[in-house]
């Protein structure tokens, strides 16, 4: 982006969806109201204040009633999260925008950015849930739709301290969309960011599947699409000629993890995938990297699948196989969606392994899903144990 600041447009300029999308605009004293919550603060308070208080109100149902409510701390000096807290629901709020938010015409110097992610889940459990129809609140998310907000806000306010060039001559303009965590909503929204909301560009979604439809539509539509979550090889292909990712795909994470075992003398391991292209993918990696004409250099990689979708009586077979094999070595390969519903099976899994003492002190197990981690902060209290002989492989993004 080119530039030079517009002295017109001191302003955050954002949209949110709500049975079609609003947008609206923000003087210097933000004052996020309504449909997405509130941010307080101006540029001498947060100079003054080592943190801020955030607040986020959740998604208004079709009554016009909000869901739940979500605060968050943003440490100004870290520039990090703290811990959030979640409130209660509550039935306050109407379905109609705030008086103070206006709907603009577009300008010349505006870029719109579509974003689609995960803000609720129809997988989730909640108070005064009647059915599968109606979603919950994915408050894990709402942290990410705060930092949105923010660098949004940092980036049009062109805050020198993140290197942004104070010449640029581009504003902003968000396009949030919730894909409830399903392939039909998610679709719909990709169209209408595309079609109604002409879009620049988009950012997500989250799960690596509808990542490979949005992609093809975004291709289709030649509007670039950015992930910063899918990983998996499948989409490293010519059809999805418009997408890109800021997270290195699986090629990356298995030739570490071939290389680690090459270095601990390992000639034989198994992996477990999750049933789909996704774990073929993986399956097929992992044997390009660990294969070697070298005979010494050479590691065997079993495969054994199992349905992410499904509970700990169908996944059983699964354990029993790599039972049978008496494998040392194992690498955990999860889908990359990091839902409850993964969580749940990988708990069933990592139960089942511990019964039939496929997981014991003398087993390795390896991980490379960056949520996995956080998973054990949840897990029971006799799986704590694996972290002492288990192996995380991570991601980090070095300064040039």
């Amino acid at each position: 982006l080119s530039c030079s600041i517009n002295p017109n447009r001191g302003y955050i300029s954002s949209a949110y969806q709500m049975m079609g999308v609003i947008s609206w605009y923000f003087p210097f004293m933000v004052n996020f109201e309504g449909l997405t919550g509130m941010v307080q603060y101006d540029d001498q308070k947060v100079r003054k204040q080592s943190t801020i208080r955030i607040e986020l109100v959740n998604f208004v149902e079709q009554d016009g009633k909000f869901r739940g409510k979500h605060i968050s701390w943003f440490d100004w000096m870290s520039n990090v999260f703290r811990k959030s807290e979640e409130e209660k629901l509550y039935n306050g709020g109407v379905s109609d925008p705030p008086h103070n938010f206006v709907v603009p015409e577009r300008q010349e110097n505006e870029l719109r950015i579509g974003v689609l992610h995960r803000f609720t889940n129809r997988d989730l459990e909640c108070e005064g849930k009647l059915d599968d129809t109606k979603p919950c609140p994915d408050t894990d998310s709402f942290d990410f739709l705060s930092t949105v907000l923010l660098a949004t806000h940092f980036f049009n306010t062109r805050r020198e301290d993140f290197g942004i060039p104070t010449q640029c001559n581009k504003n902003l303009s968000l396009f949030i969309y919730d894909t409830e965590n399903e392939e039909g909503t998610t679709f719909d929204n990709i169209m209408s960011l595309i079609k109604n909301d002409q879009v620049d560009v988009l950012v997500g979604p989250l799960n690596t599947g509808y990542t490979k439809t949005t992609s093809i539509i975004s291709s289709a539509f030649k509007v670039p699409q950015i992930s910063y979550a899918a990983r998996s090889n499948i989409l490293d292909s010519d059809i999805y000629t418009h997408f890109m990712r800021v997270v290195p795909d699986f090629e990356f994470t298995a030739s570490s993890v071939c290389a680690f075992w090459r270095h601990q003398g390992y000639h034989v391991a198994g992996i477990l995938i999750p049933e789909g292209a996704h774990g073929e993918s993986a399956k097929k990696t992992m044997t390009k990297h660990c294969s070697s004409d070298v005979e010494e250099d050479h590691i065997r990689v079993y495969a054994f699948s199992f349905d992410p979708t499904s509970s700990k009586t169908t996944n059983v077979e699964a354990i029993e196989s790599l039972q049978k094999t008496r494998l040392n070595v194992v690498l955990y390969v999860g889908s990359g969606e990091n839902t409850l519903k993964e969580r749940d099976v990988f708990y069933d899994l990592i139960g089942t392994a511990i019964e039939t003492e496929t997981l014991s002190s003398s087993t390795t197990w390896h991980f490379v899903d960056w949520y996995i981690k956080d998973w054990f902060n949840f897990a029971p209290a006799e799986y704590k144990w694996l972290l002492s002989g288990s192996f995380f492989f991570d991601i980090k993004v070095r300064k040039s």
